[in-house]
């Protein structure tokens, strides 16, 4: 393990999810290992589903909990089903090799051990903030459900109230204005309802790396001065730089806001004002990433690129000076 991990509670649809994402992995390392007899997560037995969601349930509530851990878990819950030792894997008379201490397991089947664990701590934290958001959405929907209950009781009672005007005139006026204090409520709740769908959504798409790569010049264009780069910049609202394995922005490495004049020219190219670009290593990544160069995003649109002469491996929680490594070339 590295680092002390966070407790993070998930309901039990972003726990499948987990459990199903920890199954194709497993399933994907076997086929590795020759091994084609792992069914997909659709067509897997409930006591292969059971055992997967067992594991997740085990390592959120455990977080700390080590590779020997969750197989002596898993070993357990075997047992209490009935599970005993076998040369060779038969569900059907409970027999599992692995039913031996995670010591005596092989490299390859320690290995899945770690696997799972990693899988199920680096996506909990993705997973949990949109659970909340979803969380808050079934709130409003419930809240708005009751409003409009008591609108329509509301509602009942003027048109009682209206049988019997003249009996009681103020009191259709206080029911009245009663009503319209829940149609108002009612529209200011479900003007909360879409911005936090709205926020939702920006959360998802948020979550998408964005696709920044090497810049195509189209055969009839030529590439942009220094003087034309310069004056996009003064005039863009928002200026990023960002990380990008030559394909894509870099998950979990955040891209840079650049304020004032970020660009000098110098040498004919240009590069960045700034004293330092310090970048760290996402802890998230199974393995460390490849940053092939930096993208020049103005307003969300790419305008530059500037490759690095070698790809560099960010290792996890590790910092790297890249100041004098931005140069955006131009004519």
């Amino acid at each position: 393990m590295s680092g002390k991990e966070e407790q993070i509670t998930l309901g039990m649809q972003a726990v499948t999810a987990i459990a199903a994402a920890a199954h194709a992995a497993n399933a994907a390392y076997c086929r590795s290992l020759g091994d084609d007899g792992q069914p997909e997560w659709a067509d897997a037995p409930d006591w292969q589903v059971s055992s997967a969601v067992n594991g997740v349930e085990f390592h959120l509530a455990n977080p700390d909990a080590g590779d020997a851990a969750s197989h002596d878990n898993w070993r357990k819950a075997k047992e209490a089903e009935g599970w005993k030792y076998g040369e060779k894997k038969d569900a059907k008379k409970k027999l599992h090799p692995c039913m031996v201490d995670f010591d005596k397991l092989p490299p390859e089947q320690q290995f899945k051990d770690a696997l799972f664990r990693s899988i199920v701590h680096g996506l909990a934290p993705l997973l949990k903030p949109l659970e909340v958001d979803a969380e808050e959405l079934h709130k409003l929907k419930s809240q708005n459900e009751r409003l409009n209950l008591e609108l329509e009781q509301a509602n009942d009672a003027v048109k009682l109230a209206h049988k019997h005007a003249g009996e009681d005139h103020a009191a259709i006026e206080a029911l009245t204005a009663e009503r319209d204090a829940f149609k108002r409520s009612l529209s200011a709740q479900k003007g909360a309802t879409t911005k936090t769908r709205n926020e939702v959504e920006q959360l998802k798409e948020a979550s998408r790396p964005r696709a920044f790569g090497p810049v195509k010049i189209p055969a009839d264009s030529v590439p942009l001065t220094a003087a034309e780069l310069l004056e996009l910049v003064a005039d863009a609202d928002q200026v990023e730089l960002a990380f990008s394995n030559g394909r894509a922005e870099i998950p979990g490495v955040p891209p840079v806001r650049l304020t004032g004049e970020p660009l000098v020219l110098r040498r004919g190219t240009l590069r960045l004002a700034t004293d330092s670009l310090q970048v760290t290593g996402p802890n998230t990544a199974k393995a460390p990433p490849s940053l092939a160069g930096f993208a020049l995003v103005l307003d969300g649109e790419q305008v530059a690129w500037a490759p690095l002469s070698s790809p560099l491996s960010l290792g996890a929680g590790q910092t790297y000076e890249l100041k004098d490594s931005v140069v955006f070339a131009t004519r």
